[in-house]
């Protein structure tokens, strides 16, 4: 808040004058009102949150106030399916705003046709946003999903498994995701979360409608000769761990060497800055990309046993800084640590490395500080080692610290085996 008003504030109330309050009061709302409702979130109370106050509501509406004139970014919060007359205010408010550059649809049902109009006509530059995890029995939203206002897609896509677990084949949404994505051509940012659907079931009626056997392959986005895949600046590839635990890691997002060298050519790597490869099989992927990613900072991949392609391709992608490893196996996550240290640990800030192996050797000091040595300029460190967890968080100033001074500032706790080995050595080094 600027100076003046708090003297205002300060000096009028002080005297107690009452007509002083009112226009402290004034002055107030003029100069906090563009910050305040820069963004505003849309909610009915139906399902969680707190319900919208009916005179923000009323304003947003009204031709000319100037609290429509302030907003920037307009979210419609998680609510239960929208009544007519919601979606009619919703309508109202999308045409009565002025500069809007943001549109979030958080809710877990499609965006009425109206709504959808609405944001096309009366702001047909602002960028749409989506997130839905618990679409249930929705079909893909055809309108939605091909537009090209579409920046930002968080949500879940189904499939149905057939064959052998190590087939990774089956009947899934992938494909027609794609040629919808494909004509939309403005996507940034794709965060995409597998799940399976029971054969059967009420969602696979409606979600896999008019599907047959001929749909049937493997779960990616089976791409064409022509395809031209948005240039992602952002991707998530997630499956959940429902489908992980029944059908093991390669029943995920199939990413073959036919199909990476596809995807490869079928997209502008160039611009991504953020991948998230999940628990996925990612050899082929990383193999195909090398050398294709020149802004990437941001990389979550699982560990696999090609020591080559990952040394290769951390030493292609000179911007990364954040980055998380996880595995399910020790040999790979030792082998793949020993790689990310010797060829990427320079020029990381962050560093996360997750292993969920029950009987994991827990680390000793030694190890902590020699991952500290290679990754010198680490900001923030943490390693889940089956009970084991190691967090680190160190200020630009501490960057020259040594090795051994920065585990002294980490917090280790759940040790196990060789546990009284880690307290012997502890108790040595307090005592040094």
């Amino acid at each position: 808040m600027p100076t003046d008003v708090f003297r205002i504030l300060l000096g009028q109330i002080q005297r107690e004058d009452v007509n002083a309050v009112s226009q402290v009061s004034r002055a107030c709302r003029v100069q906090c009102e563009p910050l305040l409702f820069r963004t505003v979130t849309l909610n009915d109370g139906t399902k969680h949150g707190v319900r919208t106050p009916a005179r923000v509501m009323d304003r947003l509406q009204k031709p000319g106030d100037a609290l429509a004139k302030h907003v920037r970014d307009l979210v419609v919060a998680p609510s239960q399916e929208p009544s007519r007359s919601f979606s009619q205010t919703i309508v109202r408010i999308l045409k009565n705003l002025q500069h809007l550059a943001s549109f979030s649809w958080n809710a877990e049902y499609h965006i009425p046709a109206v709504v959808l109009d609405s944001l096309h006509h009366a702001h047909p530059s602002a960028q749409l946003k989506v997130t839905n995890h618990n679409r249930q029995c929705l079909p893909l939203d055809q309108t939605l999903l091909s537009s090209p206002q579409l920046q930002t897609l968080d949500m879940t896509v189904g499939c149905i498994h057939y064959g052998r677990p190590q087939d990774a084949a089956g009947i899934c949404e992938l494909p027609h995701l794609k040629e919808l994505l494909v004509e939309g051509g403005n996507l940034k940012a794709l965060r995409l979360h597998l799940i399976k659907v029971q054969h059967g079931s009420a969602a696979a009626r409606t979600r896999f409608a008019g599907y047959g056997a001929s749909d049937v392959g493997p779960l990616n986005f089976r791409f064409e000769e022509g395809d031209a895949f948005p240039a992602l600046e952002e991707m998530v590839l997630r499956q959940k761990e429902s489908l992980r635990l029944e059908y093991g890691s390669e029943s995920g997002f199939g990413l073959g060497a036919a199909h990476c060298e596809d995807w490869k050519r079928c997209m502008d790597w160039s611009n991504m800055r953020k991948l998230d490869l999940g628990r996925t099989d990612c050899v082929h992927l990383l193999h195909r990309l090398t050398g294709a990613l020149h802004q990437l900072t941001t990389l979550r991949f699982e560990a696999f046993p090609n020591d080559r392609v990952l040394q290769v391709f951390l030493s292609s992608v000179p911007r990364l800084v954040d980055l998380t490893m996880v595995s399910s196996q020790a040999f790979f996550f030792d082998r793949a640590t020993n790689t990310i240290c010797n060829t990427a640990g320079a020029q990381l800030k962050t560093l996360v490395l997750e292993i969920d192996c029950p009987g994991s050797k827990s680390w000793l000091p030694d190890r902590f500080r020699n991952v500290l040595e290679s990754c010198y300029r680490l900001e923030s460190f943490k390693s889940v080692i089956d009970k084991q967890v190691a967090v680190g968080d160190w200020t630009s100033d501490e960057e020259g610290l040594s090795a051994s001074e920065k585990y002294e500032r980490m917090r280790v706790t759940g040790t196990q085996i060789p546990s009284m080995l880690f307290l012997v050595s502890y108790l040595l080094e307090k005592e040094m």
